[in-house]
């Protein structure tokens, strides 16, 4: 059931040409969609701590710090 699940994740573009870097909150099927301003896919490498899961359904993206 984790196709319908808010989820807080680390997202990396697959370019190897870039470093972008973020973490986004929303539905795991939006995470698994999203494309880096590059024209790379953003890959979700990994997941924070139970914790910091998002309470609500909203979409968020947040770079991350070079």
């Amino acid at each position: 059931m984790l196709g319908s699940m808010v989820v807080r994740a680390r997202l990396f573009c697959s370019d190897a040409g870039c470093a972008a870097a973020f973490e986004a909150v929303g539905p795991i099927e939006e995470l698994e969609a999203l494309a880096c301003s590059c024209g790379g896919g953003l890959e979700i490498i990994g997941f924070p701590h139970e914790a910091d899961r998002a309470p609500h359904r909203r979409f968020e993206l947040f770079p991350l710090a070079a």
